[in-house]
């Protein structure tokens, strides 16, 4: 699934014009690098082609040749968050399926925490509602389509006593346990976990998923 994804974005990249000689892939690179930057220090109120023209140290035209506008810019940089996540999930899945049931979702946890909070100024830019377009809400569903199933197979060694009915309910319970917690703690604007430390929500989140699943195993 994380292949079929990225395949996605990379035929989604190609429809664009995507620069071929080595100059321009370092323009291209540099106005993203510039367009990371100014969404980190100054968020989506901040974000223009002018602001990033100048901040790259490159003529607006410049931008407009690589890129149709601001939209596609963060489209570009939400394909990136996109995979990044996938990655991070993959890794994670891959190295502790074989772990007790504790520690699978704990590593779940762990990475999806991670990603989010390594780089919260920037996803909380890229999932703010005003930027939500058509291209971008696809983007995120995708991922998040990408990330359980590579969640649900990693989980499925570890719940086999259940009812395949129940073990796929119990499996978008605690992805969306996980998951939801992340998301609502980087958009910054639910006041209950604003103020959330991100190693208290992968601690306790984590717990709470676990001690779910385990109750559902007791009952047979």
């Amino acid at each position: 699934m994380v292949t079929g994804f990225m395949t996605k974005l990379e035929n989604r990249t190609t429809s664009r014009l995507v620069p071929q000689q080595e100059r321009s892939r370092e323009t291209r690179a540099r106005i993203l690098s510039a367009a990371d930057a100014l969404l980190r220090e100054q968020g989506i109120d901040g974000f223009s082609i002018v602001a990033i023209a100048s901040l790259a140290k490159i003529p607006i035209g410049n931008i407009y040749r690589r890129f149709e506008g601001k939209d596609d810019i963060l489209q570009a940089l939400k394909d990136a968050v996109a995979t990044r996540i996938a990655m991070a999930v993959r890794s994670s899945v891959e190295t502790s399926s074989n772990h007790d049931l504790s520690s699978f979702v704990e590593a779940f946890t762990d990475a999806v925490i991670g990603v989010f909070s390594s780089d919260e100024a920037l996803h909380r830019s890229l999932f703010d509602p005003r930027v939500a377009s058509p291209k971008m809400l696809e983007t995120g569903l995708n991922v998040r389509a990408t990330i359980y199933a590579q969640f649900r197979s990693g989980l499925s060694r570890h719940i086999e006593e259940m009812d395949g009915e129940v073990a796929e309910t119990a499996a978008r319970v605690v992805f969306s346990i996980i998951t939801n917690a992340a998301l609502t703690k980087v958009r910054g604007q639910d006041p209950i976990m604003r103020d959330f430390p991100w190693a208290d929500i992968k601690q306790h989140y984590s717990c709470a998923a676990v001690a779910y699943l385990r109750k559902l195993l007791a009952q047979g």
